[in-house]
């Protein structure tokens, strides 16, 4: 691990919860074309047509389109038929998926967080970053990595809701050997407050970030990271871009 975890990351660690969710960064592309909301419906519709050859271009189209298309496969996802729902949430996962330049983030949250009537809980968001090149290579995380948070208010409650500020996440800089994976975990509080839920999340080094206010489901967390990577064989960085978690929202429930 790139980090030594203090007294409190290890305790926490003993609760953490065994169900998660896994989920990579997607790049914000800018040169990306636009999809219409019409284009999609009708590619989810095809997802529940008789023809294989139909049904699997739909679901090639829409794991290109990626994250626009998310809050269509959700309905469906909940809503559909049997086949379109299992369509459905195989490419809610590849919405999240991506590798870029050898290299593969992802982002790991319980799908389900317990709480007991009137007393708080925690859960752990795992970060995993995997090599996939033979080429040793090294990632300035320090002051370049992000923790965000997402409610019915909109982003960031670490930061007032300004959604271009995000809180760092204090965490050392890591090396890959090729073919190497390494994770960093952040260990997040929860507890009701006066009108939703009050959040607060552990740093690797053991620093609590409280949220600056109460918040409204439906909780989404992501984690970004913008800067180079440096390629250790040939000594050449090279920009990575920029690139953010898309986690589906954590349901909390008794």
């Amino acid at each position: 691990m790139p980090f030594k975890a203090p007294m409190l990351i290890s305790a926490l660690a003993g609760l953490a919860l065994a169900a998660w969710t896994p989920f990579t960064f997607a790049p914000q592309s800018p040169k990306t074309p636009p999809v219409s909301e019409a284009e999609i419906k009708k590619l989810i519709a095809q997802l529940d047509n008789s023809s294989f050859k139909v049904r699997e271009e739909a679901l090639s189209k829409l794991a290109e389109i990626g994250p626009p298309a998310l809050p269509a496969l959700r309905q469906v996802a909940k809503n559909g038929s049997e086949g379109a729902r299992q369509r459905a949430a195989v490419l809610i996962e590849k919405c999240h998926v991506v590798k870029m330049k050898g290299l593969t983030f992802k982002l790991v949250v319980p799908r389900n967080v317990s709480l007991k009537k009137g007393k708080g809980s925690h859960f752990v968001v795992k970060l995993e970053i995997s090599n996939t090149t033979d080429n040793p290579c090294w990632l300035a995380l320090k002051d370049k990595l992000y923790l965000r948070l997402k409610d019915k208010k909109g982003p960031d409650v670490f930061n007032g809701g300004v959604s271009k500020q995000h809180t760092f996440i204090e965490a050392e800089d890591i090396s890959l050997a090729g073919r190497q994976s390494d994770a960093i975990f952040l260990h997040v509080l929860v507890s009701p407050g006066g009108s939703g839920l009050r959040f607060a999340w552990v740093d690797p080094f053991g620093g609590i970030h409280d949220a600056n206010r109460d918040c409204l489901g439906p909780y989404e967390f992501s984690v970004m990271y913008s800067n180079f990577v440096q390629d250790q064989k040939n000594g050449i960085p090279y920009w990575l871009g920029d690139v953010e978690a898309g986690a589906e929202p954590i349901v909390f429930g008794s």
